[in-house]
Order: C-alpha cells, then sequence, then structure tokens
C-alpha cells in the first residue's frame, strides 16, 4: 500500500467513525429529550404547590406527603413505564410551567374551569369529590350557619390565588350583592385561613371539607364546621384533576395517568388513600 492509498483509507475510516459517533450521540440525545430511559421507562414531571395541605405539602423534614402525592405515586406503581420527578413551586407558576413544557402534569387540587379547559388537558376521571364547607368561630357568631347567607356581612376569609373556593365566595358576591360577604383575601394556605378564624381575625371562612377534616385531626380546633348546602355547592365543579399541557409529552403523560388512575379506583386503592388521610371516603360520589 503506498502512501496516497494509506492516508485515503485513514480518511475513511476516521470519516466512518465519525459518522458511527455522531449517530450514537443523536440516540442518546433523543432519548434524553424524550425522558426515556434505555429500559423504556419514561421520566414525567409533576409540579405541586407545597403550600396545599392536605393534598400535597413538605412535613418537618422537608419531605413531600399528602393526598394528591400519594394518589399520584399510586398510579405510578401501577404503570412501570413511567417514574414520577416531583417538582415544587408556588400555584402560579404551575401553570407557567405546563405552558413552557416543563412540566407534563400538576397535582394541586385542581377542578375544571372553562378558562382552564381551553389550554390544558384533564385526567379522564377525576380523583376527589370536592364538598365546600364553612368553618365559623362561635365566639363571634352566635347563632346558626347553614348557608353563605348566613354569613351575610361577616368577615369571610379566603384566597387571593384564584382558587375553586375563592371563586364560589366571589361569585356569591356577585349573585347577592345585597346579602354579600366581607371577604378577607390572603396569600397564605387553607390552614392560615382557619387559624385566623379560630383566633377572631375573621368570622369564619370556606375551605374545602377535606381540608378542615385535616387540620382538626392535625391542630385540634373549636370552629364549628358545616358542608354547604347542596344548591350552593353547585357553583364549582365537583372533582379535581390532574391537569396536563398540551404537547406531545403530557399527552403521553395523560393516557399513562388514565390507564393507572382506572386501575387503583377499581381495585379500591384510591378509597383507602381517602380514608387514610380524612377518615372518610371523598373518592366517591
Amino acid at each position: 500500500m503506498n502512501f496516497r492509498s494509506a492516508v485515503s483509507t485513514g480518511v475513511i475510516i476516521l470519516a466512518t467513525a465519525t459518522l458511527l459517533t455522531g449517530c450514537s450521540n443523536t440516540d442518546s440525545t433523543a432519548k434524553t429529550a424524550n425522558n426515556t430511559d434505555d429500559n423504556g421507562v419514561t421520566t414525567i414531571e409533576i409540579a405541586s404547590s407545597v403550600a396545599s395541605r392536605p393534598y400535597v405539602w413538605k412535613n418537618d423534614q422537608g419531605k413531600l406527603e399528602g393526598y394528591d402525592y400519594d394518589v399520584a405515586n399510586a398510579i405510578d406503581e401501577k404503570v412501570p413505564e413511567i417514574k414520577l420527578h416531583w417538582n415544587s413551586t408556588d400555584f402560579q407558576s404551575l401553570f407557567l410551567g405546563l405552558d413552557a413544557g416543563q412540566y407534563q402534569v400538576v397535582a394541586n387540587n385542581l377542578i375544571k374551569n372553562p378558562e382552564r379547559e381551553k389550554k390544558y388537558q384533564f385526567s379522564d376521571q377525576g380523583y376527589l369529590n370536592i364538598t365546600f364547607a364553612i368553618a365559623y368561630n362561635t365566639n363571634r357568631i352566635t347563632g346558626e350557619v347553614d348557608s353563605l347567607k348566613d354569613l351575610a356581612g361577616k368577615k369571610v376569609g379566603t384566597f387571593s390565588n384564584g382558587s375553586a373556593v375563592q371563586n364560589l365566595v366571589e361569585a356569591y358576591n356577585n349573585e347577592h350583592p345585597d346579602q354579600a360577604l366581607d371577604l378577607v383575601h390572603t396569600d397564605g394556605s387553607a390552614s392560615d385561613l382557619l387559624l385566623a378564624t379560630e383566633n377572631g381575625q375573621t368570622d369564619a371562612t370556606v375551605v374545602n371539607a377535606t381540608t378542615a377534616a385535616d387540620y382538626a385531626k392535625e391542630h385540634g380546633t373549636d370552629l364549628k364546621v358545616v358542608d354547604l348546602p347542596k344548591d350552593e355547592q353547585a357553583n364549582q365543579g365537583n372533582k379535581s384533576y390532574f391537569v396536563f399541557g398540551k404537547d406531545e409529552k403530557s399527552t403521553e403523560a395523560k393516557k399513562a395517568f388514565d390507564k393507572g388512575l382506572k386501575e387503583i379506583i377499581e381495585d379500591g386503592t384510591l378509597s383507602k388513600i381517602s380514608i387514610k388521610h380524612f377518615g372518610k371516603d371523598y373518592s366517591k360520589e
């Protein structure tokens, strides 16, 4: 072999090696981009607000726990081809993350509403039936309270983040201007709302019945809690859903979640998780 042939052969070998290396790197990058490992397990980015007790929060050890957390992880166990990676953020950033494709799914006790349904996908089935309740301070309100109308003119604590319960009490005020509530908005958690009522800073608050049950279990309380009547419950969607973006990754995540959620409903796992957290099965109608 002369020198020119040797050089030509070397160039061909080098070019071939480079081409093969390039193909290998492309495959690896594609797998990373799709969040799927060599075993075919896809990592799903799931997000929640850590100020959402009893649904998802951080305990004293800095670890996540809660009803939504346990439900999502039970789904993860039923679907071996997925693995959840949890992200903690503030409430507003949950939707910004979905919009940007940073997260594929949000677990945060979220209901359907027309605005959200235009932008996002929801799990096929809900995983928690929402029952709203009034928690009121009997030292500040001496009469019986059975509905929002009984709180007319009273200081009622609520959120300022566009949550379901905030929407409910604001819708009530719009529909009943002559019996309006004196709403006191806060950026705090449901526990903060209940504590403010217990301390007499507000007369009452409206929260999920599951939140009130968890608060009483954790702190003990002298507040009186009554469920809203059905006609006032009907102002809002009555189930919590997992919420997904509309990109391809999120759509695949939705398929996996729908499969796993169906299984944990049918085998009773979802009911057990509800009873564990709330002492009652709120997963059924």
